[in-house]
């Protein structure tokens, strides 16, 4: 079954392309994709809400589900809009995120040599990059998507070379067994008794034949 991960590579690399070429489209289509599960799971909640009618926690949980629905209808009505906040809030997270290693490696400066320099460096890209996103939504949405798009190429990629090497390896052993077959001897041996062959001319010894 080599071609079982073949096939799930290439489709992985045609995907991270697709992300990668169209990134905007592709943050769009993960939200309404997002938004439909949403959608599912809060019909689900609404009916075994429903089902459990009097049990503790069945009000609690339609009224999760009406809500789940709601955010649902505005995530496939708007997608557009939806993705500009989730990129905002990535963008705040990133922001806030380098401030507080940049604080914890000034901290740091006195206590260790150069570990606080990594975690300096790494605080600064941090906010440097949410105050981008949070300027440019649309920069951060092409950047989440590029990162999306080269895991998964990454993915497809390892699966593809995982299909050639299980190619490789079960033509090896077929190789064997066909040359294993090739010079087998005639004769087979069958529970320590010497079995001709079908088609083997020669007609198996079965003791000494007595005659009259």
């Amino acid at each position: 079954m080599w071609w079982l991960p073949l096939i799930k590579g290439v489709v992985a690399v045609v995907v991270g392309i697709i992300a990668m070429a169209m990134p905007r489209a592709t943050i769009t289509a993960l939200v309404v994709l997002l938004g439909v599960y949403v959608l599912v799971d809060a019909v689900i909640s609404v009916a075994n809400g429903a089902a459990m009618r009097g049990v503790a926690g069945s009000r609690l949980m339609v009224v999760w589900g009406v809500l789940g629905g709601i955010i649902a209808i505005i995530m496939l009505a708007h997608p557009q809009a939806v993705m500009n906040l989730i990129v905002v809030l990535v963008g705040a997270w990133a922001l806030v995120s380098g401030i507080f290693i940049i604080a914890i490696a000034v901290l740091l400066i006195p206590i260790t040599e150069r570990a606080w320099i990594w975690g300096l460096v790494s605080g600064a890209v941090a906010f440097i990059a949410g105050i981008a996103v949070l300027v440019h939504p649309g920069f951060g949405a092409v950047a989440m998507s590029w990162i999306l798009g080269l895991a998964v190429l990454a993915y497809g990629v390892s699966h593809i070379g995982l299909g050639v090497g299980i190619r490789k390896v079960s033509s090896q052993v077929s190789s064997s067994l066909n040359a294993a077959r090739a010079g087998r001897p005639d004769h087979t041996i069958v529970e320590g008794e010497v079995v001709n062959e079908p088609g083997d001319k020669q007609q198996r010894n079965e003791g000494p034949q007595i005659t009259g």
